[in-house]
């Protein structure tokens, strides 16, 4: 059993700040001890059954914080995790990112991918979870060289949302549509171009990004943008809830079904006396599930322009 100076025992720290504090190499070498990056210990805890990627990539981040440099923060697709961004499976895996202003070099370590760049420097430092990160402008340009378009519409429809009045949440949102027009315009990187063909595709109420996905799914293959997440009435004026992605001239409704039946049969229950409500209103409502989005998507694209040609 290791013990560790208080200072030390519930968070990362560098060699050198231990061995100020009395602790000999021996002892920085105990099995209790992890060592993530040269010259960093951590106090190892216990396994955590719930512990998510995003817990994952903040511990990692938090394991590195004491190596960072005046002005490193956490970059690209490290950054666009630690603010909630939804991304490919591909990104979350990986190492995890840094980047520092020119002149000083970019970071150099096994588990670490360093950046050198100016893109936000001008701007203040911005904090997730206690952790230097990009501002989220700025994380989303780092992306446009790595995700496809749509991905890349993905985040920013996240990044751009803005909660309903009913439900404010502070903070929202990260970034307005504005924003995003005059930075891609003064933006002179890789992934410009990738950047400006997302533009005209962000929104500002879509709430996940299979929904962001279905939708650009659907105006890809020739169909009319539909509302997103817009309130539906019944004849009475009665507000009945919000559906996912509306075609109100044809009175269509399409809604991506998730994995509530899964995880929580309450939410599940409600979602089903909606939709049912919904078709009684004389509204026709097609559910896309995982498979018709990721898997045969075609098969969607020719359900619901059937459904929009009746």
């Amino acid at each position: 059993m290791t013990h560790l100076p208080a200072p030390l025992s519930s968070r990362p720290f560098s060699v050198a700040e231990a061995e100020s504090l009395g602790l000999s190499r021996h002892t920085l070498r105990r099995r209790s001890l992890a060592a993530p990056y040269r010259g960093i210990r951590v106090p190892i805890a216990p396994p955590d059954e719930e512990a998510t990627e995003l817990d994952a990539v903040h511990n990692a981040c938090a394991a590195y914080v004491p190596r960072l440099r005046a002005g490193e923060r956490f970059w690209g697709p490290t950054s666009a995790i630690l603010w909630g961004c939804p991304l490919p499976h591909r990104l979350v895996d990986e190492k995890i990112h840094t980047a520092i202003r020119p002149p000083l070099n970019s970071t150099r370590e096994s588990h670490v991918v360093g950046h050198q760049s100016r893109l936000g420097a001008h701007l203040p430092p911005s904090f997730r979870h206690g952790l230097p990160v990009a501002d989220p402008l700025t994380t989303w340009l780092t992306l446009a060289a790595r995700l496809w378009v749509h991905d890349l519409v993905a985040v920013a429809d996240y990044l751009a949302y803005e909660p309903p009045p009913s439900h404010p949440v502070p903070g929202r949102p990260f970034v307005t549509r504005e924003d995003f027009a005059s930075g891609v315009s003064r933006f002179h990187g890789r992934g410009k171009i990738r950047a400006s063909e997302a533009l005209p595709f962000i929104s500002t109420r879509a709430e996940s990004r299979p929904e962001t996905l279905l939708r650009l799914l659907l105006v890809d293959a020739g169909m009319p943008s539909p509302e997103v997440n817009p309130e539906i009435e019944d004849a009475r004026g009665e507000v009945i809830g919000r559906a996912d992605l509306v075609f109100r001239q044809q009175r269509v409704i399409v809604e991506y079904d998730g994995d509530q039946h899964r995880t929580d049969t309450k939410q599940y229950e409600k979602d089903m006396t909606r939709l049912q409500r919904f078709h009684l209103a004389q509204w026709s409502v097609l559910r896309v599930r995982q498979n018709g989005l990721f898997i045969d998507p075609a098969s969607t694209v020719r359900s619901v322009a059937s459904a929009l040609a009746r």
